[in-house]
C-alpha cells in the first residue's frame, strides 16, 4: 500500500495539499473537517483527471494511505485541544513564549525543533497509554 503525504498548515484553519496532485487542497476548521475534505478532494481531483485521461500519479493505481505531516503551527494548533502549551514546553523543554511564537507564526521552527515537539508528544501518547 502506497503512503501519501498530506501536508498541513494553520492559519485561521487547517490547510492541506499534496504534491503527487498539484491543485489538489483542502480546508477544515479542524482536523477532522481537514480529514474529511481532503479524502472528498482527492477522490473529486482524481475523478477529474480520469475523465479528462490524464496520468494518475503511480501512489493512487491502487490502495493508498493518507499520512497527515503537521508543520509545527499546525501541530502546536491541534495539540493545544488536548495539551495545554505550558505541558508542551515541559515536555519539550522549549519555552512557552518561544512554543507561542511558533504557534501564532511569528517564528519558524526548524524542522529539528519540529521533530524534537513531535516526539515528545508521542511519548506523552504513549506514556498515557499505559493508564488503565
Amino acid at each position: 500500500m502506497e503512503k501519501v503525504i498530506i501536508h498541513v498548515d494553520y492559519e485561521d484553519n487547517f490547510q492541506a495539499w499534496l504534491k503527487e496532485l498539484a491543485g489538489c487542497v483542502a480546508v477544515g476548521d479542524t482536523m477532522e473537517d481537514l480529514q474529511h475534505n481532503i479524502k472528498e478532494s482527492i477522490s473529486m481531483h482524481l475523478e477529474g483527471m480520469r475523465e479528462d485521461e490524464e496520468t494518475i500519479p503511480a501512489a493512487f493505481n491502487g490502495q493508498y494511505e493518507l499520512e497527515y505531516k503537521l508543520n509545527t503551527r499546525a501541530l502546536l494548533k491541534y495539540s493545544s485541544n488536548t495539551v495545554k502549551m505550558s505541558a508542551i514546553s515541559e515536555i519539550t523543554g522549549i519555552a512557552p513564549q518561544v512554543l507561542s511564537h511558533y504557534a501564532s507564526g511569528v517564528r519558524n521552527a526548524s524542522e529539528k525543533v519540529r521533530t524534537k515537539i513531535v516526539f515528545a508528544l508521542h511519548r506523552l501518547g504513549k506514556e498515557l497509554l499505559t493508564v488503565e
